[in-house]
């Protein structure tokens, strides 16, 4: 037996490792990787890192996938709150986000620096997109889900010194 909200985790990390890869054809503007973290829980991963920590690499993107909370449903994506749950069919609601070091300056602005952030962002908010499609794509696919649906992506920050994207999906299991 296996949870089948293993598969739509797999093919979310699969989907943001493919947008984010230094090695793609169309790098990332300010550098890739392919390291993705797996969060599951309330906690927004941004909290689990301090992004100017000497062993945080803030030289790359923090890329994560995370498991923000899974439920039944009798009309999706919306919720069944009622009797009888078990027969009805899973959804899970999974976040996948980057986050990078945002220019910090104690001696006033940096113009050069949040013009260059900028265009990074706007490149992070597009892959972030291409992701939540490419893992609508791949869950069609492999099998693992037919019924998906996106939400907006979302930025966040500066903020303590970050700046990230988020998109939300949800894939009925």
């Amino acid at each position: 037996m296996e949870d089948p909200v293993s598969c739509v985790i797999n093919a979310a990390i699969c989907a943001v490792r493919e947008a984010f890869s230094p090695e793609s054809p169309l790098p990332p503007v300010g550098g890739g990787t392919s390291k993705v973290r797996v969060f599951a829980g309330d906690a927004a991963p941004l909290a689990a890192w301090d992004a100017h920590r000497e062993d945080c690499e803030c030289g790359e993107p923090f890329l994560w996938v995370r498991l923000m909370r899974r439920y039944r449903t009798h009309s999706f994506p919306t919720p069944y709150v009622g009797p009888d749950p078990c027969p009805k069919p899973i959804v899970a609601a999974i976040e996948i986000g980057v986050g990078r070091c945002a220019a910090m300056s104690m001696e006033g602005c940096d113009w050069t620096a949040y013009e260059s952030e900028a265009e990074i962002s706007l490149d992070d908010s597009w892959r972030v997109e291409l992701a939540l499609c490419r893992v609508i794509a791949r869950l069609k696919k492999d099998g693992c889900s037919d019924t998906v649906a996106t939400d907006a992506v979302i930025p966040y920050g500066p903020e303590g010194g970050v700046v990230a994207w988020i998109g939300t999906f949800y894939a009925q299991v």
